[in-house]
């Protein structure tokens, strides 16, 4: 892996499950990976009408480090967005993780 290539600061996210005073269980996001560097290269994008509402549909691909400990079940933040990962890919020969990504819409 080209360590110039990596020129984006992204921030990895991980869901943990807290329960309240009442016993109710509630989804957080807590910080895996608070600061790392990666390679962001755009995918694909469109525009969809779901629910009577234009959304924008973007896929991106970030390439890290495979030392990293980033599973399916994580999210990345970039650029003040957030992003679902779809797919990983280990490439060991180049020490290097390609993850595929979408644009989460809130």
């Amino acid at each position: 892996m080209r360590a110039g290539q990596l020129s984006s600061v992204i921030q990895v996210e991980k869901p943990e499950v807290v329960s309240d005073d009442f016993g109710a269980n509630s989804l957080q996001w807590v910080n895996h990976i608070p600061k790392t560097r990666a390679k962001v290269t755009y995918s694909s994008g469109s525009r969809a009408n779901e629910n009577n509402e234009i959304i924008f549909v973007y896929e991106v691909i970030f390439t890290v480090r495979i030392y990293h400990k980033i599973t399916e079940r994580m999210r990345i933040l970039w650029e003040g967005r957030k992003y679902r990962i779809l797919s990983m890919e280990e490439d060991k020969e180049r020490q290097q993780k390609i993850i595929k990504t979408e644009l989460i819409n809130e």
